[in-house]
């Protein structure tokens, strides 16, 4: 929006081109269901993004009936974890309404890990309470999601669902990753492959939106169902959900496990696949000693 602005009123020119318009920001730490993603924040903080940060001095516990955590002080060595977000004065009213400020919570100003002043809401005193340990309410209701394609840290899809986590790298042996007209899908084999990803922490309820975005229907009452979710064990130990479809043999597979790390079909070199601006893959080779590019084109 233009900082100068022009205002007509019954005919007269109230010219305010030398004025600059400022929009009074506060800074608020969340740690529970305001966080990025999670069931407050669609309604109240949404599109904007939190900034992971750490504000120590403090301690998590769980609310009584378990639904969302309460930040009490303690000795400057704990931590709670959570996101810093930018918000109006009017934002903030709504979420000290939200909140319960000042009856259910205190509000108060705190420097975080990265320095930033910001308002916290907290309890006095919560110590009758089950203990978080470690501060990390996603960590302590999270579940665990395994993505392979464009839900990869920094990948398209990232950016709109799991964004600012970063995924932490695993494999799933015995699935074999398949291209199906420029998507990643995955079903089970019996040839020793293996799919690379990446896992994330998922709130419960973000499964709600996931679900529909992978062609996922949990009841399985549409006349398309692209992929099945299921539990499926990592090479690391850990059981994960992920997204697969049992019919993908229909596919080509890819080349290599990896979605984000390519072969070009068409020079079999290891390449990076990026789209143009006529929709094709782009396979990019980086020559080994020079500075130049090899694109070799295959339609989508």
């Amino acid at each position: 929006m233009n900082d100068q602005a022009v205002a007509t009123k019954s005919g007269t020119n109230l010219d305010y081109k030398d004025a600059t318009w400022t929009l009074r920001t506060e800074k608020v730490f969340v740690y529970g269901t305001l966080r990025t993603h999670a069931t407050n924040w669609m309604w109240t903080l949404r599109p904007q993004i939190g900034k992971s940060d750490v504000v120590h001095g403090y301690v998590m516990y769980n609310s009584p009936h378990g639904g969302f955590p309460i930040a009490s002080p303690g000795k400057s060595h704990e931590y709670i974890i959570g996101e810093v977000f930018d918000v109006t004065e009017k934002m903030l009213a709504k979420l000290d309404q939200l909140e319960g400020f000042p009856h259910h919570y205190d509000r108060t100003l705190v420097t975080t890990e990265n320095d930033d002043v910001v308002w916290i809401y907290f309890q006095k005193d919560a110590s009758k309470l089950e203990r978080i340990e470690g501060g990390d309410w996603l960590k302590h209701i999270g579940k665990p999601l395994f993505v392979y394609g464009t839900l990869k840290t920094r990948h398209t899809n990232w950016f709109h669902y799991m964004r600012p986590q970063i995924g932490k790298p695993a494999v799933i042996d015995g699935w074999t990753l398949y291209n199906a007209n420029g998507t990643a899908r995955m079903a089970p084999d019996n040839s020793g492959n293996a799919v690379v990803g990446e896992i994330f922490l998922i709130y419960p309820g973000a499964f709600d939106t996931l679900d529909p975005h992978e062609g996922y229907d949990k009841n399985r009452s549409k006349k398309l169902n692209i992929y099945n979710r299921i539990k499926v064990e990592t090479m690391e130990g850990e059981t994960v959900w992920v997204y697969v479809d049992e019919t993908a043999h229909d596919y080509y597979p890819h080349y290599g496990n990896d979605w984000t790390e390519h072969i070009c079909p068409k020079c079999g070199e290891q390449a990076k696949r990026v789209f143009n601006e006529k929709n094709f893959h782009v396979y990019a080779h980086e020559l080994v000693g020079r500075t130049a590019t090899v694109w070799c084109r295959v339609a989508k």
